[in-house]
């Protein structure tokens, strides 16, 4: 199942209520960053377990490239840049879920 949310508020309240296998995650959204809907998302015990990956325009192929990602209290999230390859999308969830 699939399920979409268009602001940050938004994507923490359906984390905790569906509890979705993968987050993926924009960084500018009109309420708050994707980085602060995810760090609220990591904090929650019910939701910490969620791997996130983000996709952004802002991010571009060379800081793809050199894996800068997107860093939140330490710890370092894969970033995409828009637009993207299905195949790059599908690449990133193998590594995600170690396939």
């Amino acid at each position: 199942m699939f399920y979409t949310a268009h602001r940050g508020r938004e994507a923490v309240e359906m984390a905790r209520i569906y509890q979705p296998g993968l987050i993926l995650m924009d960084i500018i959204l009109p309420d708050m960053g994707g980085p602060e809907a995810v760090k609220l998302i990591k904090e929650n015990p019910a939701t910490r377990h969620i791997p996130v990956i983000f996709l952004s325009g802002i991010v571009s192929r060379d800081e793809e490239e050199t894996r800068a990602g997107v860093h939140i209290d330490g710890v370092r999230y894969n970033a995409l840049a828009k637009p993207f390859f299905f195949r790059e999308l599908y690449a990133e969830i193998e590594k995600v879920f170690g396939s």
